[in-house]
């Protein structure tokens, strides 16, 4: 299986590495990712309300095929605006894999014993059973695009 570093789309925030520190005693590991300077989806279109949705729209919609189209399968599992960021060229990419699911079952990061989505872009059956898909993906998509279309 390749390292989720080498996972490579342009709708995809690139690894660029980590770095560790320490907040007093305790040590911090923080991963590094390239820099998209427009921020977040949410930030761009308050910035720029008459944009192109559509393009942004596009660039998500290939960042998500290519995760679920990946062997094996990588499922983003908190796809939402505040996880969409905007390069300095105007194109959409994909960020926050911490509670991504590899194909396989295991995450890609972090996650809690609990229940970790956003309510609001979370698929009913993620809400009963905490079962993540690609159908589950799509669902959160669907809602963000609802949420794009009527940002202003």
């Amino acid at each position: 299986m390749k390292a989720w570093k080498d996972l490579d789309h342009g709708n995809k925030v690139k690894f660029v590495g980590f770095a560790i520190g320490a907040r007093g005693a305790v040590p911090e590991a923080a991963l590094v990712s390239e820099w998209c300077s427009n921020g977040n989806l949410v930030q761009y279109l308050r910035r720029k309300p008459s944009c192109n949705r559509l393009p942004l729209l596009l660039d998500v919609a290939r960042g998500l095929t290519y995760l679920h189209d990946h062997d094996p399968v990588v499922v983003h599992c908190d796809l939402k605006p505040l996880n969409i960021l905007i390069t300095e060229a105007g194109h959409a990419k994909l960020c926050y894999f911490e509670l991504s699911l590899i194909g396989d079952g295991l995450t890609t990061g972090y996650t809690s014993s609990g229940a970790s989505f956003t309510l609001r872009y979370c698929a009913p059956e993620v809400v009963e059973s905490n079962v993540k898909t690609t159908s589950s993906d799509i669902y959160s998509f669907a809602c963000s695009c609802a949420m794009v279309s009527r940002c202003d």
